[in-house]
């Protein structure tokens, strides 16, 4: 029988993270290199000869910056690799790398006398860039499906680079740091499923590799607008703020502006009135001007349709 997979939406999706940002978004992300790659493969070990022969089933790469949401598989049974396949959805963003892929394995049918028989899926993905002023990042990954770890299957993940050393091999991926400017960071991840054959003098056993996912998303920080006038960091100018000025007025500034701006007097005054005041309500945030133009996550959704065309065993 055959399911069919219906990847979950990542969760940088239910966040509404921005989809619109692109690779030309200014002091953000710039790329300098990317490999993405899915395939599946064999590899037959005959005891009588001694000899080992290794072949590619199928599989798909790009080294470019583009999308890559690719799928290979052998889902008919009965077949070389039998039921074996990996699919991979990676994509870039101007402050955000995305990925989310599933592997799988079945052990070869092929009854060939006295010999070993490894069918294995794999998923890789690399890719190197630096920012162009320090950026704060946040990252979350996990790997699913790990409750069959009695199978062959594994994960590997790395985020490195001047400050920053992510390695992760476990269920859940977690973590946050400091992208230093005109520094290289690296990404590497490896996903990987084997299934095993083998038909011996004691007869032939049969190991189905492990239904295997991952995904994980790097994000960099939003970068925080200070607001003149919100003594109390709220976010807003507002009453709370307001609070500040009258309750401390003629005493010693306890307080800073985190606009940025010095004040030319020690105490509380009319000065730090006048800022709450000038900017009774402001939040910091853009005016939202009619017209603008408003960008349409139409890539990542289409990516995400392809990946519903994985199958496996069920």
């Amino acid at each position: 029988m055959l399911g069919v997979y219906v990847l979950r939406a990542p969760r940088w999706a239910a966040a509404g993270l921005s989809l619109g940002l692109g690779l030309t978004a200014s002091a953000q992300i710039e790329y300098l290199g990317r490999d993405s790659f899915v395939g599946f493969f064999e590899t037959d070990f005959d005891l009588l000869t001694n000899q080992t022969t290794f072949s590619i089933g199928n599989s798909d790469e790009t080294f470019g910056l583009e999308d890559f949401n690719a799928f290979v598989g052998a889902p008919n049974q009965n077949e070389l690799f039998d039921d074996t396949g990996a699919g991979q959805f990676s994509q870039l963003f101007g402050d955000a790398i995305l990925f989310d892929s599933r592997v799988y394995a079945e052990e070869d049918r092929t009854d060939n006398a006295f010999g070993v028989y490894d069918a294995g899926a794999l998923s890789l993905f690399t890719v190197s860039f630096r920012v162009s002023e320090d950026r704060a990042f946040t990252l979350l990954g996990e790997r699913f499906d790990a409750s069959r770890s009695s199978r062959p299957g594994t994960t590997s993940f790395s985020l490195t680079g001047p400050g920053v050393s992510i390695v992760e091999t476990n269920n859940v991926l977690a973590g946050s740091g400091l992208f230093e400017a005109g520094e290289t960071y690296t990404v590497d991840v490896i996903i990987e499923s084997i299934g095993q054959y083998v038909d011996d003098f004691l007869g032939v056993s049969r190991t189905r590799g492990e239904d295997l996912g991952f995904d994980f998303e790097l994000v960099l920080d939003p970068i925080v607008d200070f607001i003149p006038g919100d003594y109390d960091g709220s976010g807003q100018v507002e009453q709370g703020d307001l609070n500040l000025v009258l309750n401390n007025w003629g005493q010693p500034r306890s307080f800073e502006d985190p606009g940025g701006d010095s004040f030319t007097t020690a105490n509380v005054d009319q000065e730090e009135l006048n800022r709450v005041l000038n900017n009774w309500g402001d939040t910091g945030a853009a005016p939202n001007l009619a017209g603008s133009a408003v960008p349409e996550p139409g890539l990542a959704a289409a990516a995400l349709i392809g990946l519903a065309a994985l199958r496996r065993r069920g």
